[in-house]
């Protein structure tokens, strides 16, 4: 697996996020990515239980990011794994997370398990 630059990449995706600009933040990801998280649903409703492909992670972001204008994100903790990090994470609005990211060849995120805390 290519390298990752930890603190670089997470510098780099919470900016994207915090500055809303979806081809930085979509840039991070695979094509075939798929991110499982508690607000899947809530987001997406019915039993949908994560996002598959860059396309429908485009529109999910994008609609989250509707739904809360004046989201932010503050970067607490990265734990690296082997192939892997996970971000504690908080978010502006009171909520609390970590993101585990499984890095694909080239250093790509090709998967997401994420855990939030309610708001």
């Amino acid at each position: 697996m290519t390298m990752v630059d930890l603190d670089a990449f997470a510098a780099d995706w919470i900016d994207a996020f915090n500055a809303r600009d979806m081809d930085r933040i979509l840039s991070h990801y695979t094509d075939d990515v798929r991110l499982y998280s508690p607000r899947v649903k809530a987001t997406l409703g019915g039993g949908v239980p994560c996002v598959e492909g860059k396309a429908a992670l485009r529109a999910y972001f994008a609609r989250g990011l509707a739904r809360s204008p004046a989201l932010r994100f503050t970067l607490d903790k990265i734990y690296p794994g082997e192939g892997s990090v996970v971000f504690r994470i908080r978010a502006n609005e009171g909520r609390e997370g970590s993101e585990m990211m499984v890095f694909a060849e080239g250093g790509l995120v090709r998967e997401v398990r994420a855990h939030w805390t309610a708001a």
